[in-house]
């Protein structure tokens, strides 16, 4: 075998493990099942299209259409792990795009939406695939838009014996005499042991902040515990700064 035969496989392998990572991501946040409709309590449609198209156009979004009762918005995908997926040799760069059904009632503005990645945009050969991964993010860019977040403002990574932690200058303690600082193991949270404990259920402590602290058991390089109490704070929505 020479060594443009062995390069080329090595190019195919590297192609098929992108591929099964994509589809592994895919997966997981399909189980997570993004919620695809948004009520928004006292605003107009009207103000809701503009916050959404001036937030997107930050990140390289446009407008595809727009009119009475729906908007939506595109963006051209030209990094190398998206063409190989979704270009062809007719058009190697797909788009991005997000259709929002927006209607008005009881004094607000009700959101669905949904997003693809489509194949050969423009042309009478579109292929559109359904693209979990960017309605998670879109979900998350309209709640803390137009409806607010609770969080504990806190960096973490979980994993299989113990949660990496770091604060951030936004973190509240219940005793500020001492912090957290950066990429520390806590073996504990809420009382929980973080090895005998679901990874679901760790990261949902951090993510759906319902306590007004979070309890931290933070292990010390001599194996002593620190105990420390992250005070839950809530963001308020941010959508008045893009009108």
């Amino acid at each position: 075998m020479n060594k443009k035969t062995i390069n080329q496989k090595g190019v195919i392998m590297k192609k098929i493990l992108i591929s099964l990572v994509v589809v592994f991501c895919l997966a997981i946040v399909s189980i997570a099942q993004t919620n695809n409709s948004i009520f928004i309590p006292n605003i107009t449609k009207e103000k809701v299209k503009q916050v959404i198209v001036a937030k997107t156009m930050q990140n390289n979004w446009a407008v595809k259409n727009d009119n009475n009762y729906s908007l939506d918005i595109y963006k051209i995908k030209d990094d190398a792990t998206s063409m190989f997926l979704y270009g062809s040799d007719f058009n190697m760069r797909p788009e991005d795009r997000v259709h929002f059904n927006i209607l008005e009632r009881n004094n607000g503005v009700q959101i669905t939406f949904n997003a693809n990645v489509v194949t050969n945009p423009g042309s009478g050969y579109e292929k559109p695939t359904n693209a979990p991964l960017l309605e998670s993010s879109m979900e998350k860019i309209l709640k803390d838009l137009f409806l607010g977040n609770y969080s504990y403002n806190l960096k973490y990574t979980v994993k299989n014996k113990y949660v990496l932690v770091s604060d951030t200058k936004d973190t509240i303690y219940k005793d500020s005499n001492k912090r957290i600082g950066e990429k520390r193991k806590a073996i504990k949270v809420n009382n929980h042991v973080v090895y005998d404990t679901s990874k679901d259920s760790i990261d949902n402590f951090f993510k759906k902040c319902k306590e007004e602290y979070l309890i931290l058991d933070i292990e010390n390089e001599d194996k002593s515990i620190d105990t420390y109490y992250i005070k839950r704070t809530y963001v308020a929505p941010t959508y008045e700064d893009y009108l």
